[in-house]
């Protein structure tokens, strides 16, 4: 796995240990939450990048609507919904940008 990013120039610093050794190996999910005059329309995207240089099969990206209601419309349900999916899919190394 190469620690390059598009664009940027990272000199590697050999006394660091990278916590994830390739970053292609994780699932990303985060929720979203947006108030309408109405109610919260709330969701979840999973993020699944391509092993390095697998070109057969594109990034994977979904979207989850976690179908919570009046108070179960939250933000955190829509995050757990995400990785519920994951876990659902025999992924364990998964990330998100909440510490639960």
């Amino acid at each position: 796995c190469t620690q390059a990013v598009a664009g940027h120039h990272h000199t590697q610093n050999t006394s660091l240990t990278p916590k994830i050794q390739c970053w292609t190996d994780i699932i990303y999910t985060d929720g979203s939450v947006m108030k309408t005059k109405d109610d919260s329309l709330v969701g979840s995207g999973i993020y699944e990048p391509n092993k390095e240089g697998d070109h057969s099969s594109p990034q994977l990206q979904l979207y989850i609507k976690p179908n919570g209601h009046g108070s179960t419309n939250t933000i955190n349900r829509s995050k757990l919904a995400g990785i519920l999916v994951e876990l659902q899919q025999g992924h364990t190394d998964i990330t998100t940008d909440s510490a639960y």
